[in-house]
């Protein structure tokens, strides 16, 4: 823990700061708040050729699409580099009973994100490398990277900007969707979150949901 604290106070001076996002008000002024999901989904083929090409790049898809959501975000912010909160289920088997704990074992990793040039395969390897580097020294949490760069003076509103991968883990397990049925409605609230964005497979497709 002791080198990731010390990996991380090395990084700190030169972090960008969060996505910059054109506002009509500071979101803390807003009353009430209400957050909206707005989804699209890529159908089974289209999520195929997605990765597949993601693949032949040497991405996993998931750097692949937070890559492109840095750049989506670039684009409204004018900003070559920025800082993507990443949510990560950070489950340690401290004690045997943990794997049966049902409890939120959510953490946080701030990443670099680059978004300057034409190449995308070359920002997204180069954001890969990035994300293996900061994972790597993810024991000191990203809630703890957020309180010193806040006692700096730096990023006042935190990371409010997220990305949320679900890949790899269904929402819902085959037996208990047969249990419980199909999800009707959701939503994510957290406070000092502007956007959480989530990528979900689900029946052989990708569903991509903003939550604002």
């Amino acid at each position: 823990r002791e080198s990731a604290r010390q990996y991380w106070q090395a990084q700190l001076d030169s972090l960008p700061a969060a996505p910059s996002l054109p506002l009509t008000c500071d979101p803390a002024q807003i009353r009430p708040v209400r957050i909206l999901r707005r989804k699209r989904r890529l159908e089974p083929d289209q999520w195929q050729v997605f990765k597949r090409h993601a693949g032949v790049m040497g991405l996993t898809p998931t750097m692949a699409l937070a890559s492109s959501f840095a750049a989506l975000l670039s684009r409204w912010t004018g900003q070559r580099r920025l800082l993507l909160n990443l949510t990560l289920f950070d489950r340690h088997a401290l004690n045997p009973a943990v794997a049966r704990i049902v409890a939120d074992f959510t953490n946080i990793l701030l990443l670099d994100m680059d978004c300057g040039g034409e190449d995308f395969q070359a920002l997204a390897a180069a954001n890969q490398q990035a994300f293996a580097d900061a994972y790597e020294h993810h024991d000191y949490s990203g809630v703890e990277v957020m309180r010193e760069l806040k006692k700096r003076g730096c990023h006042p509103h935190g990371a409010p900007v997220v990305f949320t991968s679900m890949l790899g883990r269904p929402l819902l397990s085959d037996s208990l969707a047969g249990i419980l049925g199909e999800p009707g409605w959701g939503i994510s609230q957290t406070p000092q979150v502007w956007i959480d964005h989530m990528v979900i497979e689900q029946g052989g497709g990708l569903v991509l949901q903003w939550d604002c």
